[in-house]
């Protein structure tokens, strides 16, 4: 977040002023917790066979609440320290590690409540620390749906999922999380506290969500999401699955479903290799291509019949199925 010129403060200066700042229970220091927040990458070599090789930070500071957020970044900004935002620890690109010694990482896991669904706007506000998962089973309650499915979803939150411009499997239909972001409150180094308001787009000048969208937390740390919601029709749900003998067979019933204006939630093609891995029980070294149409009963429908009515205008197509 910050830039890389090295505090003039010990790690034991850096621990006590953030416990001063914090309750100690929320400055861990131990050190297998410091090890596992200094790799973001589930099954990397470091976690599996305990060899870490990056600087283990100073401390994993947990604050409650946009302004003790603003209260770590103030002091950071001011003795340069390097900050690492945190919230689910889903990420696997490299983002959760810095090889600057005496970071802090500042995870906001703890700021996990929701603060409001609303049915009317089709908005969720929640916190940084909400989990995706946790907000989908509350909507799918009240018949409704984030629409947001990415493979993280049992861990990811949704500072990170903002943070780190996420996609889902779902995507087709509802769009990556930059579609689904409406507003959002960040924090800035200085400990200023933004709100971009909850509008559905802008007229006047660029769109300063996209300051924040996948940044990766190099500009400031979110603490508060806007999302869109939508209907939920599990029942109207249609999945369909083929075998095909080559991936440019795939790829042009792909073109020609989504280019004649369908929209199917899910729509993946695997080659030979992929479906040997994710389909061995039945892919037989053949690709596999998975559509799923839904939403209310007539745009299911449709959808549906056009992935069929696309499909049989080709050789070979084999195993179709539709529960």
């Amino acid at each position: 977040m910050l830039d890389t010129i090295t505090t003039t403060l010990t790690r034991e200066q850096i621990v006590v002023a953030y416990t001063e700042m914090l309750s100690p229970d929320r400055v861990l220091t131990d050190e297998q917790t410091l090890k596992e927040n200094s790799v973001d990458r589930y099954y990397k070599v470091e976690n599996v066979f305990g060899t870490y090789s990056l600087p283990l930070p100073a401390a994993v500071v947990k604050p409650v609440s946009k302004e003790e957020v603003a209260k770590i970044l103030v002091f950071a900004n001011e003795h340069r320290i390097n900050v690492v935002p945190k919230t689910g620890g889903s990420a696997t690109e490299g983002g959760l590690e810095t090889v600057v010694e005496n970071s802090i990482v500042v995870d906001g896991s703890l700021m996990n409540q929701i603060l409001e669904i609303n049915t009317t706007d089709m908005l969720a506000t929640v916190q940084c620390g909400v989990g995706l998962e946790q907000l989908e089973d509350e909507l799918r309650k009240i018949g409704f749906t984030t629409g947001h499915s990415p493979q993280s979803k049992p861990l990811a939150q949704f500072g990170g999922l903002v943070a780190t411009r996420s996609i889902g499997q779902f995507s087709t239909l509802y769009g990556g999380i930059e579609d689904m972001l409406v507003g959002v409150e960040t924090v800035f180094p200085n400990g200023e506290i933004c709100r971009i308001k909850n509008v559905p787009r802008r007229a006047a000048g660029p769109d300063i969500r996209h300051l924040v969208l996948g940044n990766e937390g190099a500009l400031n740390y979110i603490t508060e999401v806007s999302v869109k919601i939508f209907r939920h029709y599990p029942q109207n749900n249609k999945f369909y699955g083929y075998l095909l003998d080559d991936i440019n067979t795939g790829i042009e019933i792909l073109r020609q479903v989504v280019t004649a204006g369908y929209r199917p939630s899910v729509a993946r093609l695997y080659d030979q290799e992929d479906g040997l891995y994710h389909f061995k029980h039945f892919s037989d070294g053949r690709c596999v291509l998975i559509f799923v149409a839904e939403g209310p009963k007539g745009i299911a429908d449709a959808t549906g019949n056009a992935i069929e009515e696309i499909v049989a205008t080709f050789p070979r197509p084999t195993a179709s199925t539709v529960l």
